[in-house]
């Protein structure tokens, strides 16, 4: 049997992963959109700049275009915007609805933190489950790097970010789970259940197999494969692409934050100096 019989009783009706970009986190929404009773609509607080941009749904479609969000749209028109200024709970309901699914989970990442510390904000009484993604900043700040951003400028932001969803999610309590992109990769079973636990739903196989199902996601990366495959690869490709001094000054930004230091520098087996006379 794929799934326990026991019914669902989901604790939160809204679930949003949060973290900072190339963390990993449409990976794990195409997981999520896998459970019979969980719904992924990508980044939905990003739907504003989809729609005029004229960008595809995950589906293939044009997200005005979509079978999933066309219908929507209309219902949605009024007084407010898809800007994420004013995205409501109200709003997501209806959209909860219409996917007919106990749980819409959003892919946002930063921009749930912004919604809620706006001044009278409808989502500081919301009952939102989150999940933290995180990422080797190695591994995040090797994506930029890639296309030949300058990463010593990104890495301030990248800092502040981490700083902000850490204390975020320390506020949270129960109401937050943290997750590492890495052990994610290793054993999505294990990761998976936890999250499933948390959330207060069976885990189900589904998960695990994420070619089998249609994803409708906004605004989010990787739509290319989304869905396409079901196996799960690490992407480490950092080790080997970033120059030591970069990756050096990497490691001490991660090193001022203790959790990223103990879970990933002191279990490093090569640090950047090996690195830099692997490269010498």
């Amino acid at each position: 049997m794929d799934r326990d019989p026991t019914p669902s009783a989901p604790r939160f009706p809204f679930l949003v992963v949060t973290g900072v970009g190339h963390s990993g986190t449409t990976l794990l929404g195409t997981l999520l959109n896998g459970h019979p009773d969980v719904h992924c609509v990508g980044e939905m607080a990003r739907l504003d700049i989809a729609l005029a941009r004229g960008l595809h749904c995950s589906c293939g479609a044009r997200t005005d275009e979509c079978d999933f969000w066309k219908p929507m749209l209309p219902v949605l028109e009024g007084p407010r915007s898809w800007d994420w200024r004013d995205l409501t709970p109200e709003m997501y309901e209806a959209v909860r609805l219409h996917a007919g699914k106990p749980v819409l989970a959003d892919l946002s990442k930063t921009l749930p933190w912004r919604m809620e510390h706006r001044r009278g904000s409808p989502w500081k009484r919301a009952n939102v489950g989150y999940v933290w993604l995180v990422r080797d900043s190695r591994g995040v700040l090797a994506s930029p790097y890639r296309k030949g951003r300058p990463v010593l400028r990104v890495l301030p932001r990248h800092r502040k970010w981490i700083a902000r969803i850490a204390k975020f999610m320390e506020a949270k309590g129960d109401r937050g789970i943290t997750v590492f992109y890495e052990d994610l990769c290793a054993d999505p079973r294990r990761e998976l259940e936890r999250i499933c636990a948390w959330l207060g739903v069976p885990f189900d196989e589904a998960m695990l197999r994420p070619a089998e199902h249609e994803h409708h996601f906004t605004h989010s990366n990787g739509l290319a494969y989304l869905g396409r495959v079901n196996e799960i690869r690490r992407d480490e490709r950092w080790r080997t692409e970033l120059p030591a001094e970069l990756r050096a000054a990497i490691e001490d930004a991660m090193g001022r934050v203790p959790f990223l230091r103990e879970h990933y520098l002191e279990t490093d087996s090569e640090p950047a100096a090996a690195a830099s006379r692997r490269g010498s």
